[in-house]
Parts: structure tokens; C-alpha cells; sequence
């Protein structure tokens, strides 16, 4: 049974003109001042997961990502443990379990990890692929937002400055861990799975130009990447040829 705040929630998600217009406007007073509270988004870590409606898991991802952007100073370490641990659990459950999250979920959630990101720069654990096709499928998800937003737009000086934090975090704890599990996955998937791994290839040839070239020109990946030119799948064929172009 819902409690009042999922009642609230789903109050003011209504769109079938159920809800009497004067509810609906007091759950969602009762819902800003749950914003103004300085523990809401801890309440939003708890919330996300035991609940089963789409509304609530959505109310809880956009409230966190909205606070964690207008009042990036209550999140100080012990704070950004939690939230990291969180952001975890989700990718290694809630994303991947079936039935699988739907994908303005999905979305919400690599949105408070980028903003993670950019905030710190200092949680690179989110950026390791896991195991499953689903877990792949986030894998991308998050690296490629990160490319959007930070490294293939043009950026403002203070958006570079955090765009060239973030490259330099990344060359030294993680782009290799990243292109090994983007080879590993591609063997793996290319037969079974060709769209996740077309995915993946699609989303390394994002990052080719900026990271360690010898990480991409050497016995081990080069072969893959010239085959993948061949591969039976269309999905693969295209990856291989972004990377290569």
C-alpha cells in the first residue's frame, strides 16, 4: 500500500483527470516542501528501489539530480559515499534485473551519474562494465552522455576546465580498465548480442581521439577492430568502421 508521500507522487503525476485538481495541487506543495528538506535526498536514495511505481522511481532520480546540481555543498564525503554507493546498486541491480528498468529511467540515472562526474570527478567505479547485456547497455549509456556533455560539445572556460579534469581523472584510474572491457565485450557479444556490441564499438570510437593511442594500436585491439569490418552483423560492421574512420 502506498504511503503518503508515493500518494502525493502519484497524485501529481495524475494525467487522467482522477485526482481532484485541489489534491493535486496540495500533493504538490506537499512535495516542494519535501524538496526544501536538507536529508530529501536521502530519502530518495531509500525510496527508489522498493518502490514499484514508474512515478515514484522518476520523482526520486529527478529530485536527487536537481539537488545534487543547486546545492552541490551538502554532499560532503561521507554524503557522496552514500550516493555513490547508491548510484552502485542501482547499476548492478535495478538497471539489469528483469524486468528491466524503463529507459527515461535509465536515462535519469546516467544524468545523476554525469553530474556525479562533474561535481567530483573522483568516482570512477560507475565507469566499469558489468556483466550481462544489461549492464552493458549502461556501460555505453554513461560513457556516451559523458562524451556529449563534456567532450564533443563545444564548452564554456569553466565547462573546459572541468572537461579536461575529467579526461585527466580518466587517463590515469580508468581508460585502460575501459578499453579492456570494451574488447572483452565485443568477443563476447558479437555473435550472441551484435547490437550490444556494435553499441560498444560505437561508443569507443567517441573516445579514440583523445586517449592513449597505443591503447587502440597494438596487436590485441587492432585485429578485432579490422575484423569487426567483416562481421556478419551490420550492428558490428558500423562500429568497427566508426572506430577505424
Amino acid at each position: 500500500m502506498a504511503d503518503d508521500i508515493e500518494k502525493a507522487i502519484l497524485f501529481s503525476f495524475d494525467q487522467t483527470g482522477a485526482v481532484d485538481p485541489s489534491l493535486k495541487e496540495q500533493a504538490l506543495a506537499y512535495l516542494e516542501n519535501l524538496k526544501a528538506l536538507p536529508n530529501c535526498w536521502q530519502l530518495c536514495l531509500e525510496r527508489f528501489s522498493p518502490s514499484s511505481h514508474a512515478e515514484v522511481k522518476f520523482w526520486c532520480l529527478q529530485t536527487l539530480l536537481e539537488v545534487l546540481k543547486a546545492q552541490p555543498s551538502h554532499f560532503p564525503a561521507e554524503s557522496s559515499q552514500q550516493v555513490n554507493g547508491a548510484l552502485m546498486l542501482w547499476l548492478s541491480d535495478d538497471c539489469v534485473r528483469e524486468p528491466s528498468l524503463p529507459s527515461f529511467l535509465k536515462n535519469k540515472i546516467v544524468q545523476i551519474i554525469v553530474t556525479v562526474l562533474k561535481l567530483s570527478g573522483a568516482y570512477w567505479g560507475i565507469l566499469r562494465a558489468g556483466k550481462g547485456v544489461g549492464a552493458s547497455d549502461m556501460f555505453c549509456r554513461i560513457l556516451q552522455t559523458l562524451d556529449e556533455e563534456m567532450f564533443s560539445l563545444p564548452l564554456s572556460p569553466e565547462e573546459s576546465v572541468v572537461s579536461m579534469r575529467i579526461k585527466d581523472g580518466m587517463r590515469e584510474l580508468c581508460v585502460p580498465q575501459m578499453v579492456e572491457a570494451i574488447h572483452s565485450l565485443v568477443i563476447h557479444y558479437q555473435a550472441e548480442a551484435p547490437q550490444s556490441a556494435g553499441m560498444l564499438l560505437e561508443t569507443l570510437a567517441s573516445y579514440i581521439i583523445w586517449i592513449d593511442i597505443n591503447l587502440i594500436a597494438n596487436e590485441k585491439m587492432l585485429p578485432l577492430l579490422v575484423g569487426a569490418l567483416t562481421a556478419p552483423s551490420s550492428w558490428v560492421r558500423e562500429g568497427g568502421i566508426a572506430c577505424i574512420s
